[in-house]
């Protein structure tokens, strides 16, 4: 160890004294690069800055065509491979004259179409016009394995093209725009059309875009089966990188011997680790569907830390929201977060039944309320209007059962139907009125925090009110909640392959009717901002003139339109005589007055 120190010393020392003479440095810790004779193409130049460079460096004939093609739509130009393969490359101009038999009567002869069969684009045009010298070759070297710019002629005459020929084909339309097409597959032609010719400036065809689209769908559902066939893998690297997580997967087998992906659920070790230690007793449960192609639901478990923020603790990806899943999703939540039947734990949901089955089997002593926003979502479809609105979350809001009461008298009063279908939905997992109590103070319980009036019953006693704050809302709570971290997994490199049996994607259900390509809007969402929704909006038939319904669904008699009595435009007089009357003798006195 000495030998090491008196090394290390004698280096530093050498070091300071080149640093302070006139004695050049060298950095033993730069790496030497050998320097290249001719150019390497970057693959990660901006696509409108490739273009093919004298003597320049390729990969293979693969790379060097997708920089033609690059360069060719940012310059317009049109070009043609006189010569294709993986060896060699020789790319010219595309645009050329074409030799007419007859020029005056504007029609191509049997001896014209027969020698362009053969040479696509005559050297020279009609009138022995000059020809467009853009040519472009390559080969592979022989010295090395890699492709090179062997002679380039960059000099382009012809006028710029947004045809490209058999340079953009429907495949690279597949690949620039996949995204786009995978995103929405009910995408239309045109728009992808348009995206082509946005972007390149290149006019493409229907059919291209066509062909395109089952292309980059086609190639999508091969990528979604490889990433499915990964998820054992997956799951290992995440047991791996986090060490006391839970990771299960569920499959079921056909009678064909296939094996389908069915549920995959994760709970990481981080997270529930913080839960215990930090976050209020209180969980949230919810399910939403997951887009195309993807199949299935997405389950949550989401907790409050003490700042109020939303805390993720535990989620499940299974085919169909019902109870045996949701049952299962609760068992090994129960278990990964030790909950003995739910004591001491506050569940909120919505009114799913398999969900409201499932609680009742697995945690039959948790606190289940029930999400007030989904109920009102119900209850606005029939009973709309601004006055339930506010009365229905007046109710929902208010802190002791007296208050509750009334305004349930308030609502049983505008519709007793109303009432009956609140009373119906049990008040008791809704409303704050009715939530376990163990303090005097409603505000007090409710929000945790002592009220002014506590405040000064504390003080009265000589005590502090953050004496009588509850653990969860204190800093050292809060900090235990994220003391744990969530360690990073590997990438698919990374991943240990798993030997057991490989799942397929779920297969897809045909739901009955036609399928609906936008998502349903929730009451409280807006629309699309250019007009009012007509929701709620009586019709009236230009037929019958009834209320109710439209002309296209009228089966009664057709009746004139109503007149309607228009008011008199003058005002009447106080003493009920015409209003004629006054304007006659104030005419006639007007005309006597002007005769005198």
């Amino acid at each position: 160890m000495i030998d090491v120190v008196d090394e290390h010393e004698e280096f530093m020392n050498e070091l300071l004294r080149k640093l302070n003479g006139d004695e050049q440095v060298s950095d033993p810790f730069k790496a030497i690069v050998a320097v290249e004779s001719f150019p390497i193409h970057d693959d990660k130049t901006n696509w409108r800055m490739k273009k093919p460079i004298l003597s320049e460096k390729y990969v293979n004939a693969k790379q060097f065509k997708d920089c033609l093609t690059y360069y060719a739509l940012v310059n317009g130009f049109s070009l043609w491979y006189h010569r294709s393969s993986e060896n060699e490359v020789i790319a010219k101009c595309g645009q050329r004259p074409l030799r007419l038999k007859n020029p005056d009567a504007g029609t191509l002869g049997f001896y014209c179409i027969i020698f362009m069969k053969y040479n696509r684009y005559p050297s020279v045009g009609k009138g022995d016009e000059p020809k467009c010298s853009l040519r472009c070759f390559g080969r592979k070297m022989k010295t090395e394995d890699s492709f090179q710019v062997v002679s380039l002629v960059d000099e382009h005459t012809c006028v710029r093209s947004f045809r490209f020929r058999s340079l953009i084909n429907y495949k690279w339309i597949g690949k620039e725009f996949g995204d786009k097409i995978w995103a929405n597959p009910n995408i239309r032609l045109v728009d992808i059309a348009d995206l082509v010719l946005k972007k390149y400036k290149c006019s493409v065809t229907l059919n291209q875009c066509s062909k395109a689209t089952t292309w980059a769908l086609s190639e999508y559902d091969k990528s979604i089966q490889q990433h499915y066939a990964l998820l054992r893998s997956y799951g290992d690297e995440l047991l791996t990188s986090n060490p006391g997580s839970t990771v299960k997967i569920g499959v079921t087998q056909n009678p064909d011997g296939k094996v389908y992906f069915d549920r995959f659920y994760v709970c990481l070790n981080g997270l529930k680790k913080g839960w215990k230690r930090g976050c209020r007793r209180i969980i949230a449960l919810d399910g939403c569907f997951l887009k195309k192609p993807n199949q299935g639901e997405l389950l949550t478990a989401i907790g409050r830390d003490g700042n109020n923020h939303i805390y993720p603790i535990a989620w499940a990806v299974v085919s169909v929201e019902n109870k045996d899943n949701w049952t299962w999703f609760l068992e090994l939540l129960a278990g990964d977060l030790e909950i003995n039947g739910g004591v001491g734990i506050t569940l909120m949901s919505d009114q799913h039944k398999g969900l409201i089955e499932a609680v009742k089997d697995v945690m039959p002593y948790a606190e289940h309320r029930q999400c007030a926003r989904h109920i009102y979502e119900n209850f606005r479809k029939k009973y709309s209007g601004v006055e339930f609105r506010n009365l229905f979350w007046a109710a929902s809001k208010a802190s002791y059962p007296v208050l509750f009461d009334t305004i349930m008298d308030r609502i049983r009063a505008a519709n007793p139907n109303a009432a009956t279908y609140l009373i119906e939905r049990n008040p008791k997992s809704w409303s704050r009125a009715f939530f376990e109590t163990n303090r005097g103070c409603r505000m007090w319980q409710l929000s945790g925090l002592p009220c002014p009036h506590a405040c000064s019953a504390i003080f009265a006693m000589g005590k502090s009110p953050k004496d009588y704050i509850p653990a969860w809302f204190r800093k050292d709570m809060y900090i235990g909640t994220y003391s744990t971290y969530l360690r990073p997994a590997g990438g698919i490199s990374c991943w240990v392959p798993n030997n057991l049996n490989k799942p397929l994607p779920p297969q897809p259900k045909k739901m009955p009717g036609m399928p609906k390509r936008k998502r349903r809007r929730a009451a409280h969402e807006s629309g699309s901002g250019v007009r009012i929704p007509k929701t709620g909006v009586v019709m009236t038939c230009q037929l019958c003139h009834e209320e109710g319904h439209n002309k296209r669904g009228c089966k009664n008699v057709p009746k004139d339109k109503p007149v309607k009595v228009s008011k008199p435009l003058v005002r009447p007089r106080k003493d009920g005589r015409p209003s004629g009357a006054q304007s006659g003798v104030g005419a006639s006195n007007t005309a006597a007055g002007s005769h005198v």
